[in-house]
């Protein structure tokens, strides 16, 4: 009796042993019957199931983690990490890598075949290539013609520096000296005709825009001035010529400064409605012809004196084209292209009343130009010109 009494309390201990050592015990294992039971290292027991410990991106965990390193989990699914502050190595677009949260294009390398180059420059092959783009707004910095340069995409012409000289804005001094043979009388006769000026400019980049006073022309026939006839220019003709305007274009050649005026049309005594190619009229009944110098006649009048003295009334054209260069600080000269027409519509003596026919000699046709104080006007030229024009 005492033996079996003995062998019901060990068999108790037993029990109590077995139901303490949660390890040890076959009856605690996670499952269903057991849904906090025991699952291996790294592992829980959910409701049954052994799961990791880990939460894993889901609905359930809209912000748990992701088994690729380069994903995050945003609202349950495992997306890529997009370049920001948050995600300094983040993903880019296409040839693009991220620059601490910066995406920036990738340099051209074979890793990125079609990545970034200097301007000018394209990608090929992962080597950079030159190639010149024309200056547009996908090329604020390609090429231009000569003489301009790319801004913003717009081509914009090179400023020159003018040096000493530093600009034409301001008053100047010129003289037109043409030299042409006129015959007269069926004589061919030497002419030389200087056409004093004050010339107002403004300077704008490299263009200028000019506003030119005719002051006087003096006309002298035959070598030295010794002819049979000389032609007098009245007052009344030079106070009736309204000032005429013209532009200037300035281009650097090596150590020059050049300066271009394209061919400017002049007319006197008509009016036309196509300077360039409107043929003169040839009678003083023409609705074109006009007394500009107001003195009673058509047209405009200029005086003959020596072996014919007579009052001739005519119209003109003149055409002249200017290229010259800076030849000083205060100065400009050239070469004058030019072309006059005369029509003579009537005069005191019958024998000049005849058509001029004027050869110009444009190879000794010159233009000066000397800089003169802003307060000066024609006076102060005739009264200066053999000193404002000491190179003629």
């Amino acid at each position: 009796m005492k033996k079996i009494a003995i062998f019901f309390v060990l068999l108790l201990l037993l029990s109590a042993c077995t139901i303490g050592d949660d390890k040890n015990s076959t009856n605690i294992i996670c499952s269903e019957e057991n849904p906090n039971g025991e699952c291996p290292d790294g592992q829980v027991c959910n409701y049954g199931l052994c799961e990791s410990e880990k939460k894993i991106c889901s609905n359930e965990y809209p912000t748990g983690e992701c088994s690729d390193s380069n994903l995050v989990c945003e609202n349950g699914v495992c997306v890529q990490k997009i370049c920001s502050i948050n995600y300094p190595n983040g993903v880019c677009p296409t040839n693009e890598i991220c620059n601490n949260g910066v995406c920036e294009a990738s340099v051209c390398s074979t890793e990125f075949p079609n990545g970034k180059c200097p301007e000018n420059y394209s990608c090929n092959g992962g080597v950079c290539i030159y190639q010149e783009y024309e200056c547009s707004i996908e090329h604020p910095n390609g090429v231009c013609s000569s003489g301009f340069h790319c801004e913003n995409g717009n081509c914009v012409e090179d400023l020159i520096d003018m040096g000493e000289f530093n600009s034409f804005s301001g008053k100047w001094a010129q003289l037109f000296h043409f030299e042409s043979n006129t015959v007269v009388f069926g004589i061919n006769t030497f002419s030389t005709t200087k056409t004093y000026i004050l010339l107002t400019a403004e300077q704008i980049g490299n263009r200028v825009n000019v506003s030119a006073k005719v002051c006087d022309i003096d006309v002298k026939n035959g070598q030295n001035g010794i002819a049979p006839v000389q032609i007098i220019i009245p007052d009344a003709f030079i106070n009736s010529l309204e000032n005429s305007t013209a532009q200037y274009t300035l281009t650097k050649n090596g150590a020059d400064i050049n300066v271009y005026q394209p061919e400017k049309i002049d007319y006197r005594g008509v009016r036309l409605t196509d300077p360039e190619n409107e043929e003169l009229p040839e009678s003083s009944e023409d609705s074109r012809v006009f007394d500009q110098d107001s003195d009673g006649f058509p047209g405009m009048t200029m005086i003959s004196t020596g072996l014919i003295s007579s009052k001739i009334y005519m119209i003109q054209r003149t055409r002249t084209t200017l290229n010259g260069k800076i030849t000083s600080k205060d100065s400009f000269d050239g070469n004058v292209t030019w072309y006059d027409e005369q029509n003579v519509l009537g005069a005191e003596s019958s024998l000049l009343d005849q058509d001029m026919d004027i050869e110009p000699d444009n190879e000794n046709s010159k233009f000066f130009t000397t800089r003169v104080d802003s307060g000066w006007g024609c006076t102060d030229i005739i009264d200066n010109k053999d000193t404002l024009f000491s190179r003629e």
